[in-house]
């Protein structure tokens, strides 16, 4: 299918995949629910699936996919297990929680370290693998954004994990009521942070095959594209360095009291208050509803009610109607009218036959 695509619809898919990676990326960075942020990064995730689609490489994308579940199944359930615990998910009303709830904040590490795409966790591979076709297919301005997003997943995922996890608690009551939860919630999220840390490692053709893919990874998803998985050094040494350097700035930004985060947040006032609406995308479908669906769809039900069942349907029904009833005058019954109508037409048609032959 991909093989056969036609530039121009592979391209709009690349578009669409870029512009979700980034939307999604930025609003990441505004939101305060720990759910909703994760949310974002599972858009963001998608996007760069759509990026590698966009660019023919469907083993890529398949890759990220496989991937993903690990870690991202791991973020929600640590958000799930941070919720249950607190009944809060207000990443301003939480803080400190490493110190009880270490296993939690362990694996949500690691959750957070995959989707960042540190290495060797699952989620660099699958992200070395995007930006390495990417740069291949001479895609450079899109390689360059995939670059800047890796940075910024640094800083919002960091974002997540610091405000939530690490340093003095915002809301005494709320840290008072966490505890670590039990074996039903502790043991997946072990199992999730194992995967997501090994689960990359099945691009490698003998762990693939060990695992039951019959010639790797690359052959399971029963495309022949150009060469299997490569170790790119100089893809990886970027990527880790700017996804490592989000890692360290959101470390600056937002440790403590977040007093430098509150700083930058002032300084961009405009950007983050665009950040913090998303974008007014919510805004935007509303006004588009109210002021053009609704309105366009008064108008064909107008166009329905008058021109297509009054003027069309129930038209024609009235002028068979009208019609009978106006002929039934001339069915009166009596003799004279009848013999009237008879002499008249007789007169006519004289008429006619003369003014024929003149």
């Amino acid at each position: 299918l991909f093989e056969l695509a036609d530039p121009i619809a592979l391209d709009i898919v690349l578009v669409v995949g870029l512009i979700t990676v980034m939307i999604s990326a930025t609003m990441g960075l505004a939101a305060t629910d720990i759910k909703r942020v994760i949310a974002y990064s599972t858009l963001n995730s998608l996007g760069l699936m759509f990026v590698a689609l966009g660019s023919s490489a469907v083993t890529a994308a398949m890759l990220y996919l496989f991937v993903h579940a690990f870690f991202k199944a791991l973020l929600f359930l640590g958000a799930g297990s941070v919720i249950h615990a607190t009944e809060e998910q207000d990443m301003n009303r939480l803080g400190g929680l490493a110190a009880k709830m270490p296993i939690t904040a362990a694996m949500f590490a690691i959750g957070t370290l995959a989707m960042i795409g540190i290495i060797p966790l699952s989620g660099f591979w699958a992200k070395d693998e995007v930006l390495a076709v990417t740069r291949e297919e001479q895609h450079i301005v899109v390689y360059l954004v995939l670059l800047s997003s890796l940075f910024i997943t640094g800083l919002y995922m960091t974002r997540l994990f610091v405000r939530t996890f690490l340093f003095a608690p915002r809301e005494q009551e709320v840290y008072d009521r966490a505890h670590e939860n039990g074996l039903l919630i502790t043991v997946p999220l072990l199992i999730l942070g194992l995967l997501a840390t090994v689960g990359g490692f099945v691009v490698f053709d003998e762990v693939g095959e060990a695992l039951g893919f019959a010639g790797g990874f690359g052959q399971f998803v029963f495309l022949h594209e150009a060469h299997g998985f490569e170790f790119h050094l100089d893809v990886a040494v970027t990527s880790t360095v700017l996804a490592g350097g989000g890692v360290v700035f959101g470390w600056f930004l937002w440790r403590d009291k977040a007093e430098l985060a509150a700083s930058v947040r002032d300084r961009f006032a405009p950007i983050s208050t665009l950040l913090a609406n998303r974008y007014y995308i919510d805004e935007i479908y509303q006004f588009a509803i109210d002021h053009i669906v609704l309105g366009a769809g008064a108008l064909i039900a107008w166009f329905d009610r008058v021109v297509v069942n009054d003027a069309g349907v129930n038209g024609s029904a009235n002028i068979g109607y009208l019609a009978g009833f106006e002929a039934k005058f001339l069915q009166t019954g009596r003799l004279p009218n009848y013999a009237l109508a008879i002499v008249a037409g007789i007169l006519l048609l004289s008429v006619v036959m003369l003014v024929a032959l003149v």
